[in-house]
């Protein structure tokens, strides 16, 4: 799995760089009436639809757990519920900003019985969770990527400060049904293999109940040892085939195959049987042919092929396959001795448009190749793997690049004003909890923490690793082009997000086309710096999902594209502060809590979680 440079958060999270979550609307928060409520939302009081609900799933959604109460009056009515259409039909709790957080679920009382120790790790009063720390050798390798940051002075922080910061600041936003958080911090050892099981057992050991996976590199050994032992684990190093081989206990943070369904439907349905025009002189009136070039298993190939027939798309010539490094910057060694083979065989078959599925290192080799072989096909680049980057896209020989357009996971730059870049994502709930410029931070952490956190809250008191899917697969699908929003990327856990196959990973399930320009200078998102490098997306910058891709796209017409925007996007409305959390509560506010570990073992209480109420 790439390793990403920057991190998308799971539904309820946000990306603080291109695209961080953008709260969807600003209300007046108050106790809606019973009767008022239920037709706003356009429910039904049909209470065996269940255990009181008055609302219904929307489209794609499982049932959510019956002990949430989530779709109730009693959750609707909760005076921390912010609810009307643009909130969904379950309507929302705040984060940093009203209506960003979580879905509502009903009031948990004090003293109420949560069930006690439902599942291993589980107890009355706690929830035993380890996280993963990337090694020595590995924490100086993503360095270059998304380190964990002291956000007084940028300077590098610990990885043990980062992870306690991140789960204290989130925890407020949640609902944790009367469980405090019990957290170990455990260092891999190494990524071969002898150290990953090593590893795996000795956090087995612990009798977790979840396991977070902080190395990009994925560690796939203990990733799937610890699934097979029916914990939960939450990594980069997760495809979805894995995922649903071993579900419901392993889950991810980057999907190759939704960026596969999405480039198989527009390559359908735009481009097969028409000549390839976007190559070089050679091959314009050529009859565009396909030939695929991809790390070894990163994407269904079998249902890519399917998606691509369906809409028209004929079977690739050539389909040429390397072993990846595990990181979105690749092995330039590999990529060198590979690519030319790579380069030849798709020539000789007459190839036109080269799909991709690689990585940065495998990209330069082979346009490099292309170039010393007088070949100028089209690149069509599919929005796996991060590559997609403008800043990743630096250096890539201009001859060939020039050439080279597709789908994105990201979107155009836009630099948030600082009302709302103050809210939103990371920065918003650090800046709510922790107060401005305090706490260590990094997009790393994000996918993960997020995804625990929703997990809990959404799973209702009887928390197992069953209920903590359900709860996840009930969550409304948001963003994107849900929501007409080029900012951010559609997530969503199950079937919400309208691919074809149950999501363990939540996205973005949706992708913008774009085309690459590599004498235009932009800053880049992700990395927000001026690079020698743009990204051009057409129409501001709009997403399309499975299902929606249209028949004919402007690429290459800048009079119909942007690489960045100038002005907040008039589709979303502006987010709005949530009220400071409760004296005492949080250090923002005066509690005595402090930034950073106190050590490899600690507790966050239960206290903390709930206290964002309504205004």
């Amino acid at each position: 799995m790439a390793e990403p440079a920057v991190i998308f958060f799971g539904p309820g999270g946000a990306m603080k760089a291109r695209a961080r979550r953008v709260p969807r609307a600003v209300t007046t928060c108050a106790i809606v009436l019973a009767l008022s409520t239920a037709a706003l939302l356009g429910g039904t009081a049909d209470a065996a639809s269940g255990g009181g609900m008055v609302v219904k799933p929307p489209p794609g959604a499982a049932q959510p757990p019956p002990g949430t109460g989530m779709g109730t009056q009693a959750a609707l009515d909760d005076p921390r519920c912010d609810t009307d259409e643009r909130y969904g039909a379950y309507g929302r709790w705040p984060e940093a900003s009203i209506g960003s957080g979580p879905a509502c679920v009903r009031p948990f009382e004090e003293g109420e019985d949560n069930g006690g120790a439902t599942s291993r790790g589980v107890t009355e009063g706690s929830v035993k969770v380890v996280v993963v720390l990337p090694s020595d050798e590995r924490a100086k390798a993503q360095e270059a990527t998304a380190p964990p940051r002291r956000r007084g002075d940028q300077s590098i922080g610990s990885w043990g400060d980062m992870t306690h910061d991140y789960l204290a600041a989130y925890l407020p936003f949640y609902e944790t049904w009367g469980r405090d958080l019990d957290v170990t911090l455990y260092q891999s050892t190494g990524i071969d293999e002898t150290a990953q099981r090593a590893d795996a057992t000795a956090i087995l050991a612990e009798k977790p109940f979840a396991v977070i996976n902080f190395d990009t590199y994925g560690l796939d050994t203990l990733v799937t040892t610890i699934a097979q032992s029916k914990t939960l684990v939450h990594s980069y190093a997760a495809s979805p085939k894995e995922t649903i081989a071993q579900a419901p206990y392993r889950w991810g943070g980057n999907d190759p195959d939704a960026a596969a369904v999405n480039a198989a439907e527009l390559l359908g349905e735009q481009f097969s049987g028409k000549k390839a025009e976007y190559a070089g002189d050679a091959l314009q009136s050529t009859t565009r042919k396909l030939g695929v070039v991809m790390i070894e298993d990163v994407i269904d190939q079998s249902l890519f092929e399917e998606v691509l027939a369906d809409h028209g798309g004929q079977k690739p010539a050539v389909y040429s396959t390397y072993v990846g490094s595990g990181g979105a910057l690749g092995d330039p060694t590999t990529a060198q001795q590979e690519a030319p083979v790579m380069v030849q065989r798709m020539k000789d078959a007459g190839v036109t448009t080269v799909v991709l599925f690689t990585d940065r290192a495998m990209n330069a080799a082979l346009m490099e190749q292309a170039t010393a072989q007088d070949w100028y096909p089209e690149w069509f680049m599919t929005g796996s793997g991060y590559y997609d980057l403008a800043a990743l896209a630096v250096g890539l020989p201009e001859v060939q690049s020039e050439h080279a357009f597709g789908i994105s996971i990201f979107g155009p730059y836009f630099a948030f004003p600082p009302e709302i870049d103050q809210l939103i994502g990371a920065d918003g709930a650090y800046n709510w909890f922790w107060g401005e410029g305090n706490g260590t931070t990094s997009g790393v952490a994000g996918s993960g923490v997020v995804w625990l956190m929703n997990g809990l809250h959404h799973a209702g008191p009887n928390l197992t690793p069953k209920t903590f899917r359900q709860g996840l697969f009930a969550m409304p699908a948001e963003g994107g082009a849900k929501n007409d929003n080029p900012l951010v990327g559609l997530t969503g856990y199950g079937k919400t997000t309208g691919l074809p196959y149950d999501a363990y990973i939540p996205g973005p399930a949706d992708f913008a086309p774009f085309w690459m320009d590599p004498y235009q200078k932009a800053i880049s998102p992700g990395v927000e710096r001026e690079v020698d490098h743009a990204s051009w997306y057409i129409d501001g910058g709009k997403r399309y999902g499975i299902g929606d891709w249209p028949k004919k796209l402007p690429y290459f017409d800048k009079s119909k594209a942007v690489y960045q925007l100038t002005e907040y996007p008039a589709s979303l409305p502006t987010p709005t502060a949530a009220p400071v959390c409760a004296a005492g509560q949080c250090p923002s506010s005066g509690a005595t809590i402090t930034a950073g570990a106190p050590g490899n073992r600690f507790t966050l209480d239960a206290s903390l979680g709930s206290q964002a109420a309504a205004s």
